[in-house]
């Protein structure tokens, strides 16, 4: 049986031209379908070490459960080998769901990937279900920009998402992991981490017990936010810049705007700026 060719020596644009296709897991999974199954336990698969912090709840797991307890399992898992260990790539939820069920053995294919490609793979196969998978999408994310060198604008189109999405997604890294881990279970919405990452430390614990325990709308969590977040007063006095300029002024939390009559006031306003003069 011929291994699949590994993509190390790949372009950057043919991987990100490949991997932003919309069918291409579902041509991974045709491909895969030409190797050799086999069974194995799953007790001898390893978890993805970028999402060892993605853990998998058993009542996250109830519809599938039911399912394996009652049909066999007939759509192998996709692995690869790390160090002659095998490792998960597609199907990690099926895998832990085995597992709890105890399964001596499972259909498995292997074939051969490197780090990179793996990284790819996974962030295909989560783009569709972001408010279930966001913090899964961030350190997959997080790993090619580290490991890769991947930029936000290749990771946006990989995803088709905009710039901002990816950098927003990003973001949640930042968060306490306290609350990583309420994102991740879902009890935290994507809507509600969204406005979470725009606060600052020291607030996230107290408005995050207070989200849960008064189960708070997006909306309602944006009020709240609102009214905790503090009030940023503008130092700038406009009128007086404007007495002493002979200037209508505008001022931004960034930024100061003169606007002047005639260009002889602007002339005069530069000089002064420049010379100090009068």
């Amino acid at each position: 049986m011929a291994e699949r060719k590994s993509i190390l020596n790949q372009r950057l644009s043919t991987l990100i031209e490949k991997y932003s296709s919309r069918d291409i897991v579902h041509k991974l999974e045709q491909q895969f379908k030409s190797l050799q199954k086999k069974d194995i336990n799953p007790t001898l698969i390893d978890d993805i070490p970028v999402l060892k912090e993605v853990t998998i709840r058993s009542d996250q797991l109830r519809d599938l459960l039911e399912t394996l307890t009652e049909k066999p399992l007939l759509n192998p898992l996709l692995l690869r080998q790390v160090n002659g260990r095998f490792q998960i790539i597609l199907g990690r939820k099926i895998w832990y769901a085995t597992k709890l069920l105890k399964f001596q053995k499972v259909p498995v294919v292997v074939t051969t990937m490197s780090d990179e490609e793996m990284l790819l793979v996974l962030l295909a196969s989560l783009r569709e279900e972001t408010e279930q998978n966001v913090m899964a999408i961030a350190l997959v994310c997080q790993a090619l920009i580290d490991q890769y060198q991947y930029r936000q604008v290749a990771l946006a189109k990989i995803m088709h998402y905009s710039r901002s999405q990816v950098s927003n997604i990003l973001r949640l890294l930042k968060l306490p992991v306290f609350t990583r881990k309420l994102i991740n279970a879902q009890t935290i919405t994507y809507g509600h981490a969204k406005i979470l990452v725009t606060l600052d430390t020291e607030l996230i614990d107290e408005l995050v017990l207070k989200l849960i325990k008064e189960k708070l709308s997006v909306r309602e969590f944006e009020r709240l936010v609102k009214e905790h977040k503090p009030q940023v007063i503008n130092p700038v006095n406009e009128k007086n810049l404007e007495k002493q300029f002979s200037s209508q002024v505008v001022t931004t939390k960034k930024s100061i705007k003169f606007s002047f009559d005639t260009s002889e006031a602007l002339i005069q306003f530069v000089d002064q700026l420049i010379h100090g003069k009068k």
